[in-house]
């Protein structure tokens, strides 16, 4: 709860643009001496994904990373399976794609899911789910007789 405050009086300095992505170890620190902060917190990480890039950079970062991370993919899968024969393969990785997001979307509200190794799990999975679900759009409408 206190590194998530920290995260977000950080931003209040900041609001716009964050504190920069290697500072936010530093900023903590000055909360602490400052006593604005209990205790010794110097983590890295504020174990809230959004407050972490809202702090790290600002609304404008966060607006980025919410579009560009989650509402995209979301809105690429959910598409996909409308469109899709839903006992297809195709409609199967869009549910699980959108299932993903979902998932990391929900997990960045109590840890930093995107930081670290978390991150190289959801592109991991991201990338081939999104492959699976656009894959047969695509054939359809190279080989189909009305295009131009």
């Amino acid at each position: 709860m206190h590194l998530a405050q920290g995260g977000l009086l950080i931003w209040k300095k900041h609001p716009f643009i964050g504190t920069g992505l290697g500072d936010i170890e530093n900023d903590m620190k000055e909360l602490v001496k400052a006593k604005k902060l209990p205790g010794n917190l110097t983590w890295s990480r504020l174990h809230n994904s959004y407050i972490d890039v809202l702090a790290r950079s600002g609304i404008i970062g966060l607006f980025g990373f919410l579009t560009g991370a989650l509402y995209i993919p979301f809105r690429t899968f959910l598409t996909c399976y409308k469109e899709t024969e839903k006992s297809s393969e195709r409609a199967w990785a869009s549910v699980l794609g959108m299932a993903l997001v979902f998932f990391f979307a929900v997990d960045g509200v109590a840890s930093s899911c995107f930081s670290n190794k978390g991150v190289y799990v959801y592109l991991g999975l991201l990338g081939p789910l999104l492959g699976l679900s656009l894959r047969e759009r695509q054939v359809v409408k190279i080989l189909s007789p009305n295009s131009g």
